[in-house]
């Protein structure tokens, strides 16, 4: 593919480990790049993505297609400084309760040696024997994924970093552990906090027992206001105004509440592939653009070096590297 001149783009969408692995040959090769999320699976892929994007001309779509989404411009639309005043805090969620989060893959009876280059997959993980469970349910071990942070966390991370143009955190910190999932090495309960410079406090939690909260119910706090994002439905309630409220609260005379529910129920892929497209032919920057993917990819690998280390992580923007 990356020797046929016909070939003007490719969608990377393998394993997370193999990222840069094939972002890198493709865009010395000349093709712009759909590439999925998380962008990059750690510092060094993302260092090794970022040269090779340089000053190649390439277009590249990260796969955080929330930014995409119609309940995007209607969040986008009521975050003013008006309505919303201060932002202080972000409190994202993104709940199942399924087991494994419902990734848990039956291994098909053809799965073998003869069918799976078993050395290309591990690429640059550590080298194990053939284990067509470790192939099927990669999701499940470290060496070729990054848990639930990897796999949805960035979306919201994504959206947010986007709409308030924020920056890699200061400090992340990350907490949980396996109750559930005893197959799976990663946690499947899950809590972020994230110090964004910006003087905002960014939080992301998750598991897999319980929807009480969607797979995405983002609450944007502000000193005058509250955006609520979901999947399909976006609400602004001014401060004073939560319905939820105890009686006896004074609501605000103004601004009114807003509800914006999205008619058409998608999440954004289909118009996140499209603007791809688009951008392909009109060489314009896209809707997730590297760097947008850069900075996500960052916040989240600080997240899982602070759950594996114990530990408050912190951005080396000189060094680019974790610290």
């Amino acid at each position: 593919m990356l020797d046929d001149k016909t070939i003007d783009a490719v969608v990377i969408v393998t394993p997370q480990h193999q990222h840069a692995l094939n972002f890198v040959p493709a865009i010395q090769a000349g093709k712009d790049v759909y590439q999925e999320k998380t962008m990059a699976f750690n510092t060094d892929h993302a260092r090794r993505m970022r040269r090779a994007l340089a000053g190649s001309g390439r277009v590249v779509q990260v796969g955080i297609q929330s930014v995409s989404a119609e309940v995007f411009e209607k969040v986008k639309s009521v975050n003013t400084g008006e309505n919303m005043g201060a932002i202080t805090a972000i409190h994202a969620h993104m709940y199942r309760n399924a087991p494994y989060g419902g990734w848990k893959r039956p291994i098909p009876a053809d799965c073998d040696l003869q069918h799976v280059d078993w050395k290309a997959f591990q690429g640059e993980a550590p080298r194990h024997e053939w284990d067509p469970n470790r192939y099927v349910n990669w999701r499940f071990f470290w060496d070729y994924g990054g848990s639930n942070v990897f796999e949805n966390m960035v979306h919201q991370v994504g959206l947010w970093y986007k709409l308030l143009d924020l920056k890699i955190p200061r400090g992340v910190m990350m907490n949980g552990g396996n109750y559930l999932s005893s197959d799976m090495e990663m946690p499947d309960t899950i809590d972020v906090s994230m110090d964004q410079p910006e003087n905002l406090l960014f939080t992301w939690n998750s598991g897999f027992g319980n929807h009480h909260y969607n797979a995405e119910d983002d609450f944007l706090l502000g000193t005058k206001g509250t955006v609520f994002r979901g999947r399909y439905r976006a609400e602004y309630i001014p401060e004073g105004q939560n319905p939820r409220r105890s009686a006896g609260k004074t609501p605000a005379a103004s601004p009114e509440s807003r509800v914006f529910d999205v008619e058409g129920r998608s999440d954004g892929t289909n118009e996140h592939f499209q603007n791809f497209f688009d951008c392909v032919r009109s060489r314009k920057e896209p809707n997730c653009p590297f760097e947008l993917g850069y900075r996500s990819a960052i916040a989240c690998q600080m997240a899982i070096r602070s759950y594996h280390e114990g530990r408050k992580m912190h951005w080396d923007a000189e060094r680019e590297e974790i610290v």
